[in-house]
């Protein structure tokens, strides 16, 4: 016990044990009512005791809904959630009056705040009840087999046994009949994005010999009531048997082209006697066109339904497309082939279709892959892509290419730790009209002229080292293939995050033309920005160390308040608290590490310390961990620091092709940092990593003997074998990984063997001078459990002291809550014998047979 002197009383402090964790909770900002009067927040528990509450801003007033979820405001006095038993509650906030509403599975608010319906489904139907806001019923509609409300709230699709309707939510509510027929089942809805029409699917009822000769794609139009219907025979013979792609139709805003993806599986084919695994395949054998198992074809077509033209686009499984948002001009990227799976994203050859010319026009060929390589403008217009440093852009109106951030003289890509293909720092969106695009260097925001002709900085990060970064709040409806750049009124202005680059000081600021006004910011870690519509109230959760996640409300006078706090009950017990270190990387330059000091720390004495280790750490910084047995990789600060351990997160900075070697001399400067500040005792220091933290922990276990023991999670341990295996997330051979990512090696095996054996914990195995526990799950997709496995043969025949912890269901990190507070606890008794002189574990104590 620790004992504070507080006001001439003192206050007893616990130490924090196991038996304690169920009392500590997650706080999650959920949302904050049209005029900020009322905000929703929850608090989520390990064992699923969880509470939503509601409470408003001004008043204080609260709600609190016991296992309550899916809530969401109506309007600025309205209310509702689900609570336990398909029951919905419903809440006048200015009354205080509370409804419940039985079997209820969904619900929805309408767009004019008069109306709520409910939905209970029963076996493969159910019904749906619109009800006023005061609980009475007005409609219902019985054998629903499907509904979908409209993006503005306003018209809900109802599919039933016997025909679609489409209901008007007005002053009262309209029944519309879109198709009505008991011959064919209808499905997948789809509406467009400004609530004028919907799309859906049919198929007959009655058997054929030919499967799908009868399935057919409807468009429904609000305006004129009018009902298109496509047959698929216009799209493929009635023979070919067909269906639709994940990806559900998209609509343009205007209902002039519906898009419509679907997949042509492969002709049915004997099981083959034997694989043939051709090098000169397009892809390998997994992913290969030849298997039955795996689509042929993926048709997209345009369907015009005014003129009932269709379009195909494309029938190679492999293509991508991306629309406008008018949807009049598509961009398509079709890979290169035959693959060479040297990124994750293949090289593609880029497309612009323009529908209303009928033109395909080549603007990129073999342009290098990876996730955002290109990226459309809200009017389809321009085509923006990240080529030799700099942005560009590709006008499709002049059929011409221009490098736009020529002006700016600071690099737009992160040129220090290239692991990607590119590595840009990114688009943050465009302006109106698409004259403008915001991009980021590594501190800034610059706004530069789409034709290239100017370029303006708008913030004044890079001085004080701060990286600013524009909060995405868009509400816009998602349809399938639409780009989702965001579009910024410059003369509203935009609210950005701002981080210093060692994590010290965050904040959100609101930008305009102006400059830059605070909303809030210091000490702490700020997230989960909320704000009004009417911009009046904004909610952030603050968070520190030894700050348990609390709510601040801030009004329109920026005056801040605290809203709720998290974890009250924390403040009897003694807690850690965080400092920085500073040392020098691989390649000589700053680096930082956060260094957690035990909960009842006492200068006097020596102290053991754990590092964790990944790639950057400074995250946390303002971290408070909620103790738990419940971690993903067994893996938690409060539970270590009230053991009483150092906790260290070292950054990790990369030379390339030299990943290992890095992050052992990045970890040990920053121990020699530690051993300065704190009084650490250098005997009992432990280190442990998962996945590329664990690959590190056992680089660094074999090539030095400063640890006491070392525990390494799913890691690899032989980078040749890892480049020569097949990832069992992406079916694809792992080379992308060592030359284009992660593991930062830029060459193949075949160019230098002796780099990939020197980056390989397996072949260093021998030079192990210290006990290690590792641990995988069997079912692990991103990293095969064979790499483990391999290096507890290896350390088993040298006679090295070493524990695998097989959890055969689990996969990469772990789900099952058993296998969490499992492997949590063993690792912490590991930790405790190695470093605390504790009883040695008894489930890690040799098996003999007699």
């Amino acid at each position: 016990m620790v004992f504070i002197q507080v006001k001439g009383q003192s206050i007893q402090k616990k130490t924090l044990t196991e038996k304690d964790y169920h009392l500590w909770g997650t706080l999650r900002n959920e949302k904050i009512s049209p005029n900020g009067s009322w905000a929703s927040f929850a608090m989520q528990y390990d064992s699923g005791e969880d509470t939503l509450f509601v409470k408003n801003t001004r008043t204080n007033k609260r709600y609190s809904f016991p296992k309550g979820y899916s809530g969401t405001f109506g309007s600025d006095n309205w209310y509702a959630c689900k609570i336990p038993g398909d029951t919905l509650s419903i809440v006048n906030l200015a009354k205080g009056i509370i409804q419940h509403v039985p079997q209820t599975t969904e619900y929805h608010f309408s767009g004019n705040k008069k109306f709520i319906a409910s939905f209970f489904k029963s076996g493969d139907n159910g019904y749906l009840i619109l009800r006023d806001m005061y609980g009475k019923e007005i409609m219902r509609v019985n054998e629903v087999l499907a509904w979908k409300v409209s993006p503005c709230a306003n018209f809900i699709a109802c599919v039933t046994s016997k025909e679609v309707i489409i209901l008007k939510l007005g002053k009262t509510i309209e029944p519309i009949k879109a198709i009505n027929s008991s011959e064919s089942s209808f499905y997948n809805i789809e509406w467009d994005e400004i609530s004028t029409g919907l799309t859906l699917l049919s198929k007959a009822n009655t058997s054929t010999t030919s499967l799908q000769q009868n399935k057919n794609i409807h468009y429904f139009r609000l305006s004129d009531k009018r009902l298109f219907t496509l047959s698929s025979n216009a799209i493929v013979p009635a023979s070919v048997d067909w269906e639709f792609t994940p990806i559900k139709p998209a609509v343009s805003p205007n209902g002039k082209y519906i898009y419509i993806p679907m997949h042509i599986p492969a002709e049915q084919l004997k099981p083959e006697v034997v694989e043939v695994w051709n090098t000169a395949d397009d892809y390998i054998h997994t992913s290969s066109i030849r298997s039955s198992k795996r689509p042929q074809k993926k048709s997209i077509f345009v369907w015009l339904p005014e003129t009932s033209k269709i379009i195909p686009l494309t029938e190679r499984i492999d293509t991508s497309i991306l629309l406008s948002s008018d949807m009049e001009k598509i961009l398509i990227a079709e890979p290169v082939l035959p693959l060479k799976y040297n990124t994750l994203v293949p090289n593609n050859n880029y497309f612009v279709k323009d529908l209303q010319s009928g033109k395909k026009t080549l603007i990129l060929k073999d342009f290098p892959g990876h996730a955002r390589s290109v990226t459309e403008s809200s009017t389809g217009r321009y085509f923006t892509y990240f080529l030799d440093g700099n942005w560009w852009v590709y006008d499709s109106k002049q059929c011409r290419h221009k490098m736009i951030s020529g002006e700016i003289k600071v690099p737009l890509s992160n040129v220090n730790d290239n692991a990607g293909s590119i590595g840009e720092y990114g688009i943050a969106g465009w302006t109106a009209e698409d004259s403008h695009i915001l991009i980021y260097d590594k501190f800034d925001i610059y706004k530069v002229a789409t034709d290239g002709s100017s370029s303006q900085r708008l913030t004044k990060g890079r001085e004080k080292n701060i990286i600013y970064r524009i909060v995405r709040n868009s509400k816009k409806w998602q349809q399938a293939y639409i780009g989702n750049e965001e579009i910024y009124n410059l003369d509203k202005g935009f609210v950005i995050l701002a981080k210093e680059l060692n994590h010290t000081t965050s904040g959100y600021f609101l930008w305009t033309s102006n400059g830059i006004k605070e909303i809030i910011s210091g000490y702490y870690k700020y997230s989960e920005f909320q704000q009004s519509a009417n911009g009046k109230m904004i909610t952030v959760m603050e968070q520190d160390v030894a700050t348990p996640p609390r709510l601040i409300k801030i009004q329109e006078n920026n005056h801040k308040e605290k809203l709720f706090q998290s974890n009250t009950h924390f403040k009897n017990y003694n807690w850690s608290s965080s400092d920085q270190i500073q040392y020098k990387g691989a390649n000589g330059q700053n680096l930082s590490g956060v260094l957690y000091y035990p909960a009842e720390y006492n200068p006097q004495k020596k102290y053991p310390m754990i590092i964790n280790i990944y790639e950057t750490m400074g995250w946390t910084r303002h971290q408070y961990w909620k103790p738990t047995l419940l971690n993903e990789a067994g893996f938690n600060a409060a539970n270590l620091t009230a053991k009483g351990y150092f906790v260290l997160f070292p950054d990790i900075e990369y030379v390339l092709g030299e990943p290992g070697e890095s992050a052992l001399k990045c970890v040990l400067a920053s121990i020699d940092s530690a051993l300065q500040k704190a009084n650490i005792d250098k005997t009992k220091i432990g280190l442990i990593g998962h996945s590329f933290g664990g690959y590190e922990s056992s680089y660094i276990a074999t090539h030095t003997n400063l640890f006491a023991t070392v525990v390494s999670g799913a890691g690899f341990m032989d980078f040749t074998k890892y480049y020569l295996s097949i990832s069992g997330n992406h079916k694809i051979p792992e080379y992308w990984r060592s030359e284009n990512s992660q593991q930062r090696m830029k060459v193949t095996p075949f160019e230098d063997w002796a780099k990939y054996d020197r980056n390989s914990p397996l072949r260093a195995s021998k030079n192990l001078s210290m006990p290690i526990l590792t641990y995988i799950g069997a079912k692990d997709t991103q990293v095969n459990p064979d790499q483990s496995l391999e290096f507890w043969l290896a350390l088993k025949r040298l006679g090295k002291e070493n524990i695998m912890l097989v959890y055969p269901d689990e996969n990469h990190v772990f789900e099952d809550p058993k296998n969490q507070a499992d492997l949590t606890q063993k690792i912490e008794q590991w930790f405790g014998y190695y470093l605390k002189d504790e009883a040695y574990p008894e489930w890690a104590k040799p098996y003999q047979s007699n």
